[in-house]
Parts: C-alpha cells; sequence; structure tokens
C-alpha cells in the first residue's frame, strides 16, 4: 500500500478497446488520443491514468511537436478529493522550461484533443530494484542530491505564474503557515462532510493541524527555488545509462528548498541509518549552489518532518478508505488497516494523537465508514 502517494502504480501499456495491440496498421497515435478521451476506462494511479503507447510516427511527431519514433505517456487527471496542493495547472508547460536543465520528459498538449502527452522514459523506477525500506546505493544519493541542486539552479523567471498571495522569496516561515493552512483547509476541514466522523474515529481531531502549527517557532528565511515535493522511488527512473530522470511534476512549487528535502526524507523511506548520509549530500549539493538554501537548516529541517508526517493523516486515511471498493476483500482491508496504522504511529506525537487504535480497531472503523460512504455494487 502507499504512503501518501509514496508507491504509485507505473503506467501500463494500453490495450485498444478491440483487444488488439496499440499498433494496429493505419492507426495513428492521435487516434488512439482520441479514444482514450472517449474510453477513459483504461490504466490506474491515483491523481492520473496513465496510457503508454507506441512510438511517434513522423505525422503524429509534427502534429504534436515531438520527436518521430519515440514511445509517449498519456496522462488523464482523475477526479479524486483533494490531497495534494496543485500549484501550477499545466504540468506539459512546466516541463517544456525544464527540458534543458533536467531530464525529464518532453511533454506538449494535445492541440486535438487537449490531453497531456508526455514522452516515455526508458528505465526503471528506482522502487523496483531498490523497494522502499531498503538502502539507496551511493551512487544513487549522489545523483538524486545532485537533482535538488538543478532544481535551484532553474532561473524562477522561467517558472509559470504563482497564486496569488503565494509566500514572497524567502519568507520561510509565510510558506510553512501556508503549508499548514493547506493541510487544515484543504484536507480536513473539505473533507469533513465524507471522512470527517472517520478522522475523529481514528483520533484525529478536527483542528489537528491548525493545533499543530500553533505550536512552532518562527522559521529561519531562505532563498527560495523550485520544488519537486514528491521525490520518491517511483518517480526517479533509472536509465540504461545508470542516470536518473525525474517523473510526475504536477505537484511542484516555488519554496523554501528544506521542505523538498523533508518530503523526500519521508517518502522514499530510506532505512534509518541513512538519513544522515542522504542529508549530508543534499547540504552539499545545495550550498554548492547557494548557501542562502541551507540556513538554519538544523533547527527547521525537524519543523518540516513532522509537518509532512502530520499532514499524511489526512491523504492516508482517504486513500486507504477508497482502496476497499465496492465490495471489501479481506486482503484489501488488511492492508488498508495496516497502512492507516503504519500512518498514525508515524504522525501521532505531532498531532497529539492519545492512542493508535489497532488493526482490528481501525478494520472496524474502515468498515462503518465504508456501510455509510462507499462505492455500491454494480447490479447486473
Amino acid at each position: 500500500m502507499p504512503l501518501s502517494g509514496e508507491t504509485p502504480i507505473d503506467p501500463r501499456l494500453i490495450v485498444p478497446p478491440s483487444g488488439r495491440s496499440g499498433e494496429a496498421p493505419g492507426r495513428s497515435v492521435l487516434d488512439l488520443l482520441a479514444e482514450i478521451e472517449r474510453q477513459l476506462a483504461f490504466g490506474r494511479g491515483y491523481h492520473n491514468d496513465n496510457y503508454r503507447l507506441p512510438p511517434l510516427s513522423a505525422d503524429d511527431a509534427l502534429e504534436l511537436g515531438l520527436p518521430a519514433g519515440v514511445a509517449i505517456k498519456v496522462r488523464v487527471r482523475r477526479a479524486t478529493p483533494v490531497v495534494v496542493q496543485r500549484v501550477w495547472d499545466d504540468e506539459a508547460a512546466l516541463l517544456r522550461e525544464l527540458k534543458d536543465t533536467l531530464l525529464v520528459p518532453l511533454a506538449v498538449r494535445s492541440a486535438r484533443t487537449g490531453l497531456a502527452v508526455h514522452t516515455y522514459l526508458e528505465g526503471e523506477p528506482l522502487a523496483v530494484s531498490c523497494p522502499p525500506g531498503t538502502e539507496v546505493a551511493g551512487g544513487h544519493v549522489r545523483q538524486i542530491a545532485g537533482i535538488f541542486a538543478s532544481m535551484l539552479r532553474v532561473d524562477s523567471a522561467r517558472l509559470p505564474q504563482l497564486p496569488e498571495g503565494w509566500p514572497a522569496d524567502g519568507k520561510s516561515d509565510e510558506f510553512f503557515r501556508a503549508r499548514v493552512e493547506f493541510a487544515q483547509r484543504e484536507l480536513a476541514d473539505a473533507n469533513e462532510e465524507r471522512f470527517g466522523a472517520l478522522f475523529r474515529a481514528l483520533g484525529v481531531r478536527p483542528a489537528a493541524m491548525a493545533e499543530f502549527g500553533a505550536n512552532v517557532t518562527e522559521l529561519t528565511p531562505r532563498r527560495f527555488g523550485l520544488l519537486h515535493t514528491d521525490l520518491h522511488r517511483s518517480n526517479l527512473i533509472v536509465g540504461v545509462d545508470g542516470r536518473i530522470r525525474v517523473i510526475d511534476w504536477e505537484h511542484a512549487m516555488f519554496g523554501d528548498p528544506l521542505y523538498d528535502l523533508a518530503t523526500h526524507l519521508c517518502r522514499m523511506e530510506y532505512p534509518a541509518h541513512q538519513h544522515r548520509q542522504v542529508t549530508e549530500e543534499w547540504l552539499g549539493a545545495v550550498a554548492a549552489v547557494s548557501e542562502d538554501y541551507v540556513d538554519g537548516w538544523r533547527v527547521d529541517l525537524p519543523a518540516y518532518i513532522a509537518y509532512e508526517r502530520a499532514q499524511s493523516v489526512y491523504p492516508d486515511i482517504i486513500r486507504a478508505a477508497r482502496s476497499l471498493g465496492a465490495l471489501p476483500e479481506e486482503a484489501v482491508l488488511h492492508h488498508a488497516a495496516a497502512w492507516i496504522g503504519r500512518t498514525l504511529r508515524r504522525a501521532g506525537d505531532h498531532i497529539a494523537l492519545r492512542r493508535t487504535p489497532d488493526e482490528e480497531e481501525i478494520r472496524s472503523h474502515l468498515l462503518r465508514w465504508h456501510r455509510e460512504f462507499g462505492p455500491r455494487p454494480s447490479r447486473g
């Protein structure tokens, strides 16, 4: 089970409704794009349905503005509860600005269908060869630290426009408070009607994030830069050349670099003994770009890690509950309860959880929620 989106399912090869390969004679990739727009019934993921399509023909490549002969991935946003802040709506536009600085997919939006089309990065997710909880090789750790540094070299003037009222560059305390306010407003309050009773049954108080923020002291001002915010093992693609590419930039933002390190440490699930190594590599790579990115890190990093652990209770409970489907199977229920239990244990001290319910209690609360709010089996 994924923790806060830590192990999203990899894109699947599309099989058109005919059951035949997407490479049928006379059928262009653009025809398949139109079919995807109509069907929207294949591919898996929490935020998006992902479709891998065959290499582009010369004609399709010309119309899309991508290289001929490359496989592509189509991303279709799903209608799901908001669990992560989306600062920039057009991921493809951001990727076009990053292609000269970082190893990222090329991306466009199809004029014919409006769908986002990305070049498919050959290789395998780091999660395949190095599952969560296992040690990451030193060479990979150094590459990842270099990726953080490369993001901070991106000229902020090239980034899409930020929302009105976004914290100004260097206002780390405002940035942190904005994260807390987002979690309280969009994760807790906005999901109160459907998930509030489940939150409370599991011991999560309605104002838990506001209370968390009130207990955090002021942060040190730090220079802002481009952040990925979801740099985990399934979003790091190791190519045949050993170089790491980064995918899934839809939750990127502009802000305090220490936040990116904190989300990375939490979502990568490094063994405990590697946290110091990763932090030191990050410090060396990022400070080489500018010391202004690392001011006060020793005091403020624990605050960001605490925030990440605290806010994760909402998306993890929501995702676990939604994973039950119409007819909860025993294995799915077991995984959902274990997933929530793990999240609550990690967050407990940060949200003043009085006690962590055991797995049997969590199962009972999930089933009670499912009876009232879960999807109903289809008839026929």
